[in-house]
């Protein structure tokens, strides 16, 4: 009789949430899979569904591999040193099933629902397949560990996933972040002797096992450190541009603004011309400040764009510091404090860390947005830190990818 493992059934671990289980339901349009129902009848109507058939085992088998990608996720991006060798070796099928067919778990049961895992990862399955962003190897992997809450220790199975896109030269490691993890002690959990663990690094684990199977190398830091904080101002500029309203307020007071520089330049500090666009920015920036935190309407620093920030983190070439951040999930660009270190950042066209709130593909079953915050240190990291489906994942990623 199949059975939801106890690790992905647990509304607390939120590895199946109840958006994914009512998605389920309303695709399969059966009277026994109601939208309506309740998370718990959901689980155990699906489990009597898969045990109906060996085909609806596999249907619902293949939906979890795949829920269990998406959701709540850290995303880790590395770029690839490939060479000619290794293109044509990720390019060539039959080579790939060869290598990597020897190490699956059970080629008799690809899925993360039925084996039975180790202190090690473990391939569960790989699927090779082309489409809009080119051709891409996913890898599903899974081991065992320990979850220690200073009262009980459990056996968990922890899933990973990897998409090896080619085209890209970039490997992208997905995992679920989670406390109080653990290596295995496979003679039982002790703690004194325990080995903590995140998601971090497992996913670099993962990372290198996938490197190693297959024989690539990935791309020196220094070479794309700055990479990622570039593409991480593309999109935040992209996001951040002055609404039309604003512009249009800024427009009316051209010859205002135009005089107050003058003034500035020739009567206030008797600057010289090299001083000029300094002050025409810092005078722009102050008047767009004021005509942004005062304007009534908010929204016109979210409408028309998918995405908005809450947060900004950026160093500059002096290694000063900033952090920017708007209260209650408000668009950053209605407050002061981010245009006290816009010149700072479009000076550089480099940024650290943004939190941003993007509008969903599909809302629903879900809220109309969600938040993932993006960092841009060795890896360029993607924290989802509420349940975001599939298509909404890939999006990010490819507006960060393609910035």
């Amino acid at each position: 009789m199949f059975k939801i493992p106890i690790t992905y059934a647990d509304e607390n671990e939120s590895y199946i949430t109840l958006p994914a289980l009512k998605r389920f339901a309303k695709e399969r349009k059966r009277d026994d899979l109601k939208t309506t129902f309740i998370r718990e009848t959901l689980i155990r109507n699906i489990q009597d569904y898969a045990n109906r058939s060996p085909e609806n085992l596999e249907d619902v088998q293949n939906w979890i591999d795949c829920v269990l990608k998406e959701g709540i996720k850290d995303i880790y991006i590395k770029y690839l040193q490939l060479e000619l060798i290794d293109v044509e070796r990720l390019n060539n099928d039959d080579v790939l099933n060869e290598i990597l067919n020897k190490s699956l778990i059970n080629p008799a049961n690809q899925h993360f629902c039925g084996n039975t895992y180790e202190k090690k990862f473990k391939l569960v399955r790989y699927e090779i397949h082309s489409g809009d962003y080119g051709r891409v190897i996913t890898i599903f992997m899974s081991k065992l560990i320990h979850n220690y809450d200073r009262k009980l220790a459990k056996v968990m199975m922890y899933p990973i996933s990897i998409d090896l896109y080619v085209d890209r030269n970039m490997i992208i490691a997905r995992g679920k972040s989670k406390s109080n993890m653990y290596e295995l002690m496979e003679s039982g959990f002790d703690f004194e002797k325990s080995t903590s663990t995140n998601v971090e690094k497992e996913l670099k684990k993962a990372i290198a096992w996938v490197t190693n199977i297959l024989s690539i190398s990935i791309k020196q830091q220094k070479e794309t450190v700055d990479t990622y904080r570039s593409k991480l101002y593309t999109i935040l500029d992209r996001y951040t541009k002055t609404p039309n309203q604003i512009r249009d307020l800024m427009d009316s007071k051209k010859d205002e603004i135009k005089n107050l520089a003058s003034i500035v330049i020739g009567e206030i500090c008797n600057l010289t011309d090299k001083y000029l666009n300094d002050v025409n920015f810092d005078i722009e920036n102050m008047i767009e400040k004021y005509f942004s935190i005062s304007y009534p309407d908010k929204t016109i620093f979210t409408q028309d764009r998918e995405a908005y920030p809450l947060k900004i983190v950026a160093t500059d070439e002096e290694d000063s510091k900033v952090e920017q951040t708007a209260a209650f999930e408000e668009p950053l660009q209605s407050k002061a404090v981010f245009f006290d270190n816009k010149k700072m950042m479009q000076k550089s066209k480099l940024c650290d860390g943004v939190w941003f709130r993007f509008h969903r593909l599909d809302s629903t079953y879900c809220s109309k947005q969600f938040n993932v915050k993006v960092l841009a240190k060795n890896d360029l990291i993607l924290k989802f830190t509420e349940y975001t489906m599939e298509e909404d994942i890939v999006h990010v990623l490819f507006e960060l990818i393609d910035a």
